[in-house]
């Protein structure tokens, strides 16, 4: 079982992308430095865990076009710790986060997002359809896809859509729950 973990820090180096047998993997390491006041109320560093991250998939390609040597990021994912033997009887300690979550700390700069492209799903083909159990039919001849519209996850928790076009507004519940007529 690993535990999950959030690191806020610096990138000590930028994120490399590497092939395994798995898929690609981008990796980098990240340094979280410990500060404190000290008794006249002046900061000091008291101490820095260096991390090493792996970000599989679509967030690793995020990561490598995103982050870079010395930003300050936030890391989200599942801690591990591998202890391991040198070849000189040095025994060793690794630790690893796989990244779930990855973003620039805004405390220290802005940061732009912009929406990745997903890749499109082909349509099953006849054969596939019938291995399925549905009734096979004749592939449609190939076209090029309509770009796919952009996802407006904003009507999700209870926050209003985002429209761009003007909607007449929706009719209010009477006598609801109190805290339904009170705006966030």
């Amino acid at each position: 079982m690993a535990d999950r973990i959030t690191v806020i820090g610096t990138l000590g180096q930028d994120p490399e992308e590497r092939a395994t047998s798995r898929g690609s993997v981008v990796q980098f390491r990240v340094a979280s430095t410990d500060r404190r006041r000290d008794a006249q109320g002046n900061w000091q560093d008291v101490g820095t865990s260096w991390y090493r991250v792996n970000a599989w998939g679509e967030l690793g390609k995020h990561a490598l076009a995103s982050l870079k040597k010395g930003q300050r990021a936030i890391v989200v994912g599942d801690l591990s710790v591998s202890e391991w033997d040198g070849a000189d009887g040095h025994k060793g300690r690794s630790v690893e986060i796989r990244a779930t979550a990855l973003g620039h700390d805004l405390t220290f700069g802005t940061s732009r997002f912009e929406r990745g492209q997903r890749p499109q799903q082909a349509p099953a083909t006849g054969e596939q359809r019938a291995e399925s159990g549905a009734p096979a039919q004749a592939a449609p001849p190939a076209q090029a896809a309509p770009p796919t519209p952009s996802v407006d996850h904003s009507g999700e928790w209870g926050v209003p859509a985002i429209s761009t076009t003007p909607a007449a507004a929706e009719p209010q519940p009477a006598g609801g729950a109190p805290w339904t007529d009170t705006p966030f």
